[in-house]
Parts: C-alpha cells; sequence; structure tokens
C-alpha cells in the first residue's frame, strides 16, 4: 500500500451535524466541520519548492504517463462532501497543449494550475502504482 492511501474513505465518514468522524488519529482534520469557514493559508513558494522537491525525488527529469483521459470533479461540487459530485472528463495532451501554447508567463494564471494539477497528479498516480488501463483492442 503506497504513501497515497493513508486515509482510506472506508475510515472517515461524515456525521449529521457535517463533523468529519474517523478512527485514524492520522487524519489532519479529524472533528472539523465539513464545508464550515475554515480558511488554508499556504506559503506560494513553500509549495512551489515542495512539488518541485517532490518531481525530483520522485520522477527525475522526466516520466511516461499511460494515460490520456481522466475524471475530474467540477467546482463547486469538488469541496461539498455531502453531495454526489459532477464528473467531468479531461485530457493530458491537451493540458500539455495548452501549457506549452501560452508563450507569455502572464498566460499562465489560475485555469493553467488546474491542468499542472491534472499533470501532478497523474505523475504521483503513475509513481504510486495507479498505472491507467491499456484501451483495449478491438475483438477483445
Amino acid at each position: 500500500m503506497g504513501e497515497g492511501r493513508l486515509w482510506p474513505a472506508s475510515r472517515a465518514r461524515i456525521s449529521q451535524d457535517r463533523t468529519l468522524v474517523t478512527r485514524d488519529a492520522r487524519f489532519p482534520t479529524a472533528g472539523h466541520a465539513v464545508n464550515a469557514e475554515w480558511r488554508l493559508k499556504l506559503d506560494t513558494d513553500w509549495l512551489l519548492k515542495c512539488a518541485a522537491q517532490a518531481i525530483r525525488n520522485s520522477v527525475g527529469p522526466s516520466v511516461e504517463i499511460d494515460a490520456d483521459y481522466y475524471w475530474t470533479v467540477l467546482t463547486p461540487g469538488l469541496y461539498d462532501v455531502m453531495s454526489d459530485p459532477e464528473l467531468a472528463i479531461g485530457q493530458l495532451s491537451e493540458d500539455v497543449d495548452v501549457l506549452q501554447s501560452a508563450d507569455e508567463e502572464a498566460y499562465l494564471g489560475a485555469m493553467s494550475l488546474l491542468k499542472i494539477a491534472a499533470l501532478l497528479t497523474a505523475v504521483a498516480n503513475h509513481e504510486l502504482g495507479e498505472t491507467a488501463p491499456r484501451p483495449r483492442e478491438e475483438g477483445n
């Protein structure tokens, strides 16, 4: 079992008063009200440093991903764990094309972050052994 599976969903649930309940002491938000007024302040330089170090430690200068299409949860459902999320399909190759076509840093904004996040998720899943299923050949 890889590091990415520290807190399986089967060990956590949402109570009727919208509080996260878990028996796993490692779960960082146990007892917090879900979707309450809560803010997380991040130092973006620190976040970028962590991402760069994680990439260097995990994959080195390049990685090959065996997938192109992926599921993504649309906002606002992404952060509303009390309701069923609305899913959409994303495409890693399109994400790369969009990022490569941004000819100036000024064009890399919030939407670019979503594309970068999808690519980083694919790299992490690849390194954790969560490889994508191979497409079926016709006739199989």
